[in-house]
């Protein structure tokens, strides 16, 4: 790793004579990756090749050694100040977050969604969580060879979702900053949570009810209401999201929980909602996108995974795609998507394609209706004048609805 050697020591060299500032950090480091010329191209393979076959003692330090971040994280170089390392990525993340430390990333395998946030404070519950409103302020896309800072704090709220498996990025960065703490995740609509926070008998908690769960305990339900008419708010939310997260599908029983949880500390509860519902879309997302090998498919699912409304998603598409019409690619690609059966997983059973909902003929003509921006009333009026549909008018109806809040298609048709 003699390229990383190097760009290790200018690095270090620059930014001794700008007095280690972090601020200047992101900078210089941007700067030092964008001039990695193609004779400086970094294999993804060459780098996993070199970690193998390098006699441990003559390894750098491996900071994060959980891998709490990247499928592996591999440490390339552990200076005093800041260390480099190779994040590999198969499935993406989704989370917006921002960073307790400052530096620079690039990808060098792969291509990414990058998406920016902008968070306005409207409460602070305690000092791990907050309300407010989480707006997206960009979107691009990353291909190999793209650099980017990072900017510790709220100077940079994002998310990266990586879209080819797998997907690297060469990333140099501090230690850690004080004044850029907590590390916030930001969950849409409007919460933000610091993900590091760990107190001992949470953490104890929300295993024994991983524990109950996979054990299939016919009193996991009960033990659970218990646990949240004895938890304080903050806390009442760990225990909602893990419960949310191991039976998406239980919607009464998560009801009877968030009607305990507002017996036990009010209305405010009802903030969780929206949360608790984006959540459970972008797990139903992740969980079937992970499923699908197309490149193309994976690359639309992570558009609707990670855009909010309908002129974003086809603008996306129109970036990787710019002499396709985004309207005509969607279309194929619902087509092609409906007739693919993924196998099952645990977190997917088996459906008869990758949405789990049954299209034909009929309802990706009613899904064409609605993607060129009629509402479900008039896509049932468009087809009555073509067809006839006198018999089946409460159907199709019925269908455009669903359609319109189905959580794959939902941003297709929010939006302009």
């Amino acid at each position: 790793m003699e390229i990383i050697r190097a760009l290790g020591a200018a690095i270090e060299e620059t930014w001794r004579r700008q007095r280690m500032d972090e601020r200047c950090f992101p900078d210089l480091v941007v700067e030092a990756l964008r001039q990695l010329g193609p004779q400086d191209t970094l294999d993804p393979t060459d780098i996993v090749r070199w970690f193998l076959r390098t006699p441990p003692a003559d390894l750098p330090r491996q900071v994060n050694i959980e891998a709490t971040f990247g499928e592996p994280p591999i440490t390339l170089y552990a200076g005093t100040h800041f260390y480099i390392e190779a994040l590999y990525w198969l499935d993406g993340t989704t989370s917006a977050h921002q960073h307790g430390f400052s530096g620079a990333f690039k990808v060098i395998a792969g291509s990414s969604i990058h998406t920016t946030f902008r968070f306005e404070l409207a409460e602070r519950v305690n000092s791990r969580m907050m309300f407010g409103d989480l707006r997206l302020v960009d979107a691009e896309l990353l291909t190999c060879g793209n650099a980017r800072p990072i900017r510790s704090g709220h100077q940079l709220i994002h998310s990266l979702f990586h879209l080819d498996r797998p997907s690297v990025t060469l990333v140099v960065r501090t230690y850690g900053e004080r004044d850029a703490q907590p590390q916030w995740n930001y969950l849409r609509p409007h919460l933000a949570v610091d993900p590091f926070h760990k107190q001992e008998w949470l953490t104890r908690l929300l295993q024994s009810i991983d524990m109950l769960h996979h054990s299939e305990s016919p009193y996991m339900l009960a033990l659970v209401e218990d646990a949240i008419r004895t938890v304080e708010f903050a806390s009442a939310w760990a225990v909602l999201e893990r419960f949310a997260t191991l039976r998406p599908n239980a919607a009464a029983e998560l009801e009877q929980l968030l009607a305990i949880a507002t017996a036990v500390h009010g209305s405010a509860v009802d903030k969780f909602r929206p949360v608790l519902a984006e959540q459970r879309r972008m797990r139903h997302i992740t969980a079937r996108r992970s499923r699908v090998r197309n490149p193309e498919h994976r690359f639309f699912l992570a558009a609707l995974l990670n855009l909010p409304t309908g002129r974003q998603v086809r603008a996306f598409i129109a970036m990787r795609y710019p002499e396709l019409d985004a309207d005509a690619l969607v279309l194929r690609w619902v087509r092609e998507l409906s007739e693919v059966k993924p196998e099952a997983s645990d977190d997917a059973p088996a459906a008869d394609n990758a949405f789990g909902f049954d299209f034909g003929d009929g309802e990706l003509e009613v899904f064409k209706l609605m993607l060129a921006g009629h509402s479900p009333a008039q896509a049932v009026d468009l087809l009555a004048a073509d067809y006839d549909v006198a018999d089946n008018q409460g159907e199709i109806l019925r269908l455009a609805e669903t359609l319109k809040e189905s959580l794959f298609f939902r941003p297709l048709f929010t939006g302009a």
